[in-house]
């Protein structure tokens, strides 16, 4: 087994930190900007969203900018977990459902049992599951084979691999209903049971919160949760791609989101209630793909789906 002993520095950004050079697609002109021309009148229905709460620091300016430009719509916004935002679909209670997850086993199944149709699926946004700690946690890398046995096998410690810890460190993370929480299983744990205990809280800011005003512990969200929070660092993670190729620690970055130098990759997702081009479904094509909102993602640190990219590597 590889091992990661070693305290490293953590990487300058700009070192690693690729010029891109993006074409977003043009989603229309019209005085209204974006979507507008022919299709300006879809946008003056009534709809409802259920965001999970775990993306609402980036999403929160997607739905402003929206209301600010379709003044005639009527969005309702509800922030929920994953679980019950994915509930409200099911039952046909909202229109859009905004998630970092894909479907869970037993909803996939539920859906086959009761005959109903996988829903149209809007990418948006492409983000990292990060384990993160304070600055002064002893180690900036681990290895993803070692997070793999730490959260399949309930008996390995934390500190049996990394020894500078000292105590064993404390997972903590947003609760069972959360995408943290099922990507966790779905992209650490390979799919099976997590046998590591979690601390579990209910939401972002109760996690990062304990995660900084005390010692040893490893949080478990989204980069984008912990972005622009400077008291807060993501680890690096060696691991093996696809190929069985290993991949040494990369700064966890956009730009190494792109080049898949990282391991847990999670996509933001708006699923359709309806395949219907009414103001809902023009409202997905909106968080989407709409020129300024890709721009707000790239912006604010993770990597638009619906944009071009040349990586030019700087000397």
């Amino acid at each position: 087994m590889l091992k990661h002993k070693k305290i490293m520095k953590r990487i300058p950004e700009a070192l690693i930190l690729l010029a891109l050079v993006f074409i977003l697609p043009s989603c229309g002109e019209s005085k209204n900007k974006g979507f507008g021309g022919k299709y300006a009148s879809l946008h003056s229905g009534t709809f409802t969203v259920h965001c999970e709460e775990s993306l609402s620091e980036v999403m929160d300016r997607v739905f402003v900018m929206y209301d600010s430009v379709y003044t005639d719509a009527n969005q309702t916004i509800k922030l929920s977990t994953a679980r019950t935002g994915m509930e409200h679909l099911l039952a046909g209670e909202t229109d859009i459902f905004i998630s970092a997850r894909e479907y869970l086993k037993d909803e996939d199944s539920l859906m086959k049992a009761y005959k109903v149709e996988p829903h149209v699926i809007m990418n948006i946004a492409e983000d990292a599951l990060v384990f993160y700690t304070r600055n002064d946690f002893p180690y900036d890398t681990v290895y993803a084979e070692d997070l793999k046995v730490l959260m399949k096998d309930g008996t390995k410690k934390y500190k049996d691999y990394y020894p500078a810890v000292g105590s064993e460190p404390e997972f903590v993370i947003t609760d069972h209903y959360s995408s943290e929480y099922a990507n966790l299983k779905e992209l650490v744990a390979e799919g099976e049971t997590l046998k590591r205990p979690l601390k579990t809280f209910a939401n972002i800011d109760l996690v990062r919160n304990y995660v900084r005003e005390n010692k040893n512990k490893i949080g478990v969200g989204y980069l984008a949760q912990i972005i622009h929070d400077n008291t807060l660092k993501p680890l690096m993670i060696s691991f093996l791609d696809s190929t069985g190729r290993y991949r040494y620690p990369h700064a966890v970055h956009q730009t190494n989101i792109l080049r898949r130098y990282y391991p847990y990759i999670v996509t933001y997702r708006a699923y359709m209630l309806e395949d219907l081009r009414q103001t809902a479904w023009w409202f997905g094509k909106f968080v989407s793909e709409e020129k300024y909102i890709t721009r707000h993602y790239l912006d604010y640190g993770i990597v638009p789906v619906y944009a071009k990219f040349k990586l030019i590597e700087e000397d």
